[in-house]
């Protein structure tokens, strides 16, 4: 049993040391021992840890991985934070990584077209983004499929917390980006997290995130999202000056932006005085829109992950091929593939939504 494969199922179902060597009986310095292939456990203890953790023995013995630094992922509220919360998200980060690249062993993958763009304030970065990417400005269809054509890699996070509302990375070693989703989040939360996160991945790609996550590194993330959701040359085109709530509930939809987010960006492109602006947000807590989103969209799911796992469906051992390679969990292939743990039908019909033009299409490595 491998240590470090130990230390990464323990810290992905959230267990301290203490907290697991109750659960098999045995002490916490035994725990660490294992972990850090001091000594190895009995079988009997081997099948006690194999149980408490939900993981196949085959997990255990796998190569030794390399494990996510937490610097390198931008966490939203970082001091916040548990260390078990930040332990789980590494965690999960780290075996999102290896899931990806057993899906780059059987598909052909979107290839990664980021840039970094830094040195420019987060407004003008997004309208350089949206340049380089040949977007214009318009409103944006289905935020995931575009970032999933320009080769970012999206994955769905468990249950760490409301703390976290997402977060992001390149890994290292292969330099492809990614970007992890919560699923209790209303659709245009999700857009406007992705957003955020993207905002991070451009801007942000060379700073150590384990000390630079600073109130100032996420506001421009927030100024990055906004403007990249919402331009500025197609909203003052269309928008009404000194617009009511109602009609910020019916020019929302065309964003698929909360209505927040939507009032947020017209005061700062200059569609609403102060007053104007504070009044509204008034009005929003009032009607209680502040939590519960009026005409709420359908989250966007993961095109690419959807195509995985059709194509897996063909496939005589469907997803069950990737548990058994990845020797991952089934509930926790679905979980980062689309959010859910509950067992789909394979081959049955699965929810549709609009795409985006830069659809990504996956073939089958031949």
């Amino acid at each position: 049993m491998e240590g470090t494969r130990l230390t990464l199922a323990r810290k992905l179902r959230g267990f301290s040391k203490k907290e697991l060597a109750e659960l098999v009986k045995v002490t916490p310095k035994s725990i660490a021992d294992y972990e850090n292939d001091a000594t190895n456990p009995s079988s009997e203890i081997e099948q006690r840890l194999m149980q408490a953790l939900r993981f196949p023995e085959a997990f255990f013995n796998l190569h030794t991985t390399e494990p996510m630094p937490e610097k390198a992922i931008s966490f939203r509220a970082r001091t916040k934070l548990k260390r078990s919360q930040k332990d789980i998200a590494t965690a999960e980060a780290t075996l999102a990584t290896e899931l990806s690249d057993w899906c780059n062993t059987k598909f052909n993958l979107p290839k990664t077209d980021v840039p970094t763009i830094e040195g420019v304030g987060p407004v003008l970065a997004a309208e350089m983004l949206r340049k380089e990417w040949k977007m214009g400005e318009g409103a944006i269809p289905n935020l995931l499929a575009l970032l999933e054509s320009h080769g970012i890699r999206i994955f769905f996070a468990g249950e760490i917390g409301n703390e976290v509302d997402a977060f992001s990375y390149w890994e290292p070693r292969t330099e492809c980006p990614y970007v992890f989703l919560t699923t209790s989040k209303s659709g245009e939360r999700r857009r406007m997290d992705a957003a955020h996160e993207l905002g991070h991945l451009v801007m942000h790609r060379n700073l150590d995130m384990g000390t630079s996550a600073t109130k100032e590194i996420e506001a421009e993330a927030n100024r990055f999202a906004s403007a990249f959701l919402m331009p500025k040359s197609t909203m003052l085109k269309y928008t009404p000056r000194g617009f009511s709530l109602r009609d910020a509930v019916a020019h929302k939809k065309q964003w698929k932006v909360s209505v927040a987010a939507f009032i947020f960006r017209s005061h700062d492109i200059g569609l609403l005085t102060d007053w104007q602006y504070h009044n509204l947000f008034k009005q929003l807590s009032a009607a209680g829109w502040r939590t519960d989103e009026p005409n709420a969209i359908i989250p966007e799911q993961s095109e690419v992950n959807k195509q995985v796992i059709t194509l897996l469906s063909k496939m005589p051992q469907k997803l069950s091929t990737a548990t058994n390679e990845t020797a991952l969990p089934l509930e926790l292939c679905y979980q980062l593939l689309t959010g859910t743990s509950a067992q789909v039908v394979l081959g049955g019909k699965t929810p549709t939504s609009k795409t985006c033009r830069r659809k990504a299409d996956l073939t089958v490595v031949q």
